[in-house]
């Protein structure tokens, strides 16, 4: 699977080892929210191949529906704590030394969010069994990623910010031609809700809470955390889930709760 390392192949050969260092300690948080999405995918997969297996296409629909909604959800939760802590995060465990900057995690993020989805789509082409295309395209992108990442460093010699957004740009065609194929499975559009669009400008409060958030200590850290993290699922969770999944979520976690 190359396409996680070409990040840190890229950095440690245009920019240098020492970055890799600070690279791979400012995306931790979005390492595990990769890591969280890979196993939604993987869990709904199996379940996805066998309603295409028995010709179901409209119960294949819901459920490849209702796992990129879940995916989403994961993606836009670790997006958003990553925008808002990642800097104070990173300076309580390892040192202020070792941040990157505001404009790189912004980069990292949207990184993040771009692969994620594309892992997604993968997976749920993978449960069709057709992987030649898939293959072909995910070839083809990295060598994009490697050329175009290869020229921005002619032009921006050591800056990871433009190294990273050379790798998403260089990723735009494998995310909607990913995107068209899991359409295909589907057999009916695929429209998210207009709420999905709130997501962007909650991102960008992010950024700006965080230029202009002081925490000191350990304590003051974890408390603006769990509040953090409480609010973004709130916000992840309307805008994420259609009406329908929201109700059988919180059905569940009703029963779930009267259990105990």
């Amino acid at each position: 699977r190359p396409m996680p390392s070409v990040d840190i192949l890229l950095i440690a050969f245009f920019i240098g080892p020492d970055t890799v260092t600070k690279y791979v300690f400012n995306t931790y948080v979005t390492q595990l929210g990769l890591s969280v999405a890979m196993i939604t995918g993987s869990a709904a997969a199996p379940a996805i191949a066998s309603l295409l297996a028995s010709n179901n296409p409209t119960a294949a629909a819901d459920l490849i529906d209702k796992t990129k909604q879940s995916v989403l959800f994961m993606v836009s939760l670790f997006a958003s704590v990553t925008l808002l802590l990642n800097e104070h995060f990173v300076n309580i465990w390892v040192g202020p030394q070792f941040y990157v900057s505001d404009a790189a995690t912004v980069a990292i993020v949207l990184a993040f969010v771009q692969l994620a989805l594309i892992r997604n789509d993968s997976q749920i082409q993978d449960a069709s069994l057709d992987l030649k295309r898939k293959v072909l395209v995910g070839i083809a992108s990295s060598g994009l990623t490697v050329a175009l990442g290869a020229a921005m460093m002619s032009w921006f010699e050591g800056s990871i910010e433009m190294l990273l957004i050379a790798i998403v740009f260089s990723r735009i065609g494998m995310t909607l031609l990913y995107r068209r194929y899991v359409q295909e499975l589907r057999k009916r559009p695929m429209i998210l809700p207009l709420r999905t669009c709130v997501l962007l400008p909650y991102g960008v409060a992010c950024v700006l809470l965080a230029h202009h958030l002081q925490l000191s200590g350990i304590i003051p850290f974890f408390g603006f955390a769990t509040g953090a993290v409480l609010f973004s699922i709130a916000v992840a969770f309307f805008c994420c889930f259609d009406r329908q999944s929201r109700v059988a979520i919180w059905a569940g976690i009703k029963r779930r709760l009267g259990r105990l």
